[in-house]
């Protein structure tokens, strides 16, 4: 299998740079000017932003179908997110992406979706992980079907080799866990080491968001 070249990355950065980064910028300035989730109108901007441009609304739900989504949006979402700790989640992380912190990041991103599972009746794995992404673009990975799919290409083409270390990592993970938390711990680990390998490749740091865009190019 041909290598992922430099000049691939670099290119599909470029890509990035001229379609996409502005309007990603624009939700990344939303949640640094708006951190927060105390003031009703802020909470629900985010969620309805991220959650449509990200194709991941949590308005898609399996339960309280008997209510309509204005209601669902006023009496369910922007409540239930305000009285919860989400804020307290989120602050008392620190921003050291490092194998040490792994665990830490991924009980907040449990605790975001439980919290939209509770909102939606269903599993929002993916929104939390946008959602989170935006509020804190150094620790949060994308998550969606199409990452996954392209995680084992781009280790084989990376020759990213690192099943001891992440078998590791994962062994130090809480033993009873929920399937969300297991999908998104499994591909969180495996991102990690493929930033590394990135990393490595272009000689320079990478973002959470260059990683994406080089994922989804493959």
């Amino acid at each position: 299998m041909k290598k992922i070249s430099k000049k691939e990355m670099q290119q599909a950065l470029e890509a990035y740079t001229r379609w996409d980064s502005l309007s990603n910028k624009v939700l990344y300035d939303l949640c640094k000017k708006y951190p927060k989730h105390k003031k009703e109108n802020v909470i629900q901007a985010k969620m309805l932003i991220i959650g449509r441009v990200y194709a991941a609304s949590i308005e898609r739900r399996k339960i309280k179908k008997e209510m309509d989504t204005a209601s669902f949006w006023t009496k369910e979402v922007v409540p239930k997110i305000k009285e919860s700790e989400i804020d307290s989640w989120i602050s008392n992380l620190n921003d050291n992406l490092t194998k040490e912190n792994i665990p830490n990041i991924l009980r907040v991103h449990n605790d975001v979706t439980y919290l939209f599972k509770k909102i939606s009746g269903q599993e929002k794995i993916s929104l939390a992980s946008k959602y989170l992404h935006f509020h804190n673009p150094k620790l949060f990975f994308i998550y969606d079907s199409i990452i996954c799919k392209n995680i084992p290409e781009a280790e084989r083409r990376l020759s990213s080799n690192n099943k001891e270390e992440i078998k590791k990592i994962l062994s130090k993970l809480p033993k009873k866990i929920d399937t969300s938390y297991a999908s998104y711990a499994y591909v969180f680990v495996h991102l990690f080491f493929l930033k590394k390998r990135m990393e490595k490749q272009l000689g320079r740091k990478i973002t959470l968001r260059e990683l994406d865009t080089i994922l989804y190019s493959m």
